[in-house]
């Protein structure tokens, strides 16, 4: 019984020993893999991004940036009349993607629209959007916000076809946007203009002279030297008696609106 015990005893000491061998050549393999795999991923080169896609992300990032933010501002009524210059006391909401105006989404039935947003090169970010109202025709906004988080702009509104008025606006600072909103800066290739080639101009060759053979005796054969080119002239072309048409009248088209900055 003891030398059964004690073979049975080798047995598992061999075996342990044997599982212990190769769980330490397994870990060796892993570890030789894992700087070729890391070698390999530093070698797989990332998509190069153009200027115009860096520009492109720079724009989202500077949306999302003034996105959910609140701005009380001041509305004053361009006129050279002093007497008809009056001031509205408003603010403007930017909520998940969209602008919209306390005082015309109460006062005057417009609803938030989504806006669209431009970078300027001195890291001002420019907004612009058009809204709607059943009743009281259109708005278009146009804002501009630099560094010092305050914005100016101008609302054009046009309440009917012959009735527009203009209004110019400034913000109090706005502290809660995050200043490195503003901390971009453009790639120059996405700022140059495209340049279009101009479209070449086909040269026309004129057409050689004719010819025309002139005819001498047998005896005395006419020479090349005597023989004149003839052009070919272009046939004129008698003028035509205008014909006087009879002026319909002209439908006055209706007016179309223009920023203020614009005009």
């Amino acid at each position: 019984m003891r030398k059964i015990k004690l073979m049975y005893l080798l047995n598992m000491l061999l075996l342990i020993f044997a599982v212990c061998i190769n769980t330490n050549a397994a870990e060796k393999k892993k570890e030789e893999k894992a700087p070729a795999a890391a070698e390999k991923k530093k070698a797989e080169k990332a998509p190069e991004l153009t200027p115009q896609d860096i520009k492109r992300q720079i724009t989202r990032d500077a949306k999302a940036g003034i996105d959910n933010s609140t701005w009380k501002i001041t509305l004053t009524k361009m006129t050279e009349d002093p007497n008809k210059r009056k001031t509205i006391e408003d603010t403007i909401y930017f909520r998940n993607g969209k602008v919209e105006s306390e005082y015309l989404i109460k006062n005057e039935g417009f609803t938030p629209t989504n806006f669209t947003v431009r970078l300027k090169e001195d890291n001002t970010i420019i907004w612009e959007t058009m809204q709607t109202s059943a009743s009281k025709g259109l708005a278009f906004w146009r804002g501009e916000i630099k560094k010092n988080r305050i914005m100016r702009g101008a609302l054009s509104w046009h309440v009917k076809e012959t009735l527009i008025e203009d209004y110019s606006f400034i913000s109090e600072p706005n502290n809660n946007i995050n200043a490195k909103v503003f901390e971009f800066e453009l790639p120059k290739e996405a700022l140059k203009p495209i340049v279009v080639p101009p479209i070449p101009v086909p040269v026309t060759t004129p057409a050689p002279p004719v010819i025309k053979p002139v005819t001498g005796t047998e005896e005395e054969p006419v020479k090349k030297e005597e023989q004149v080119p003839i052009v070919q002239e272009e046939p004129k072309v008698q003028p035509q008696t205008p014909v006087t048409e009879e002026k319909k009248p002209t439908e006055e088209k209706p007016r179309r609106w223009k920023f203020p900055w614009q005009r």
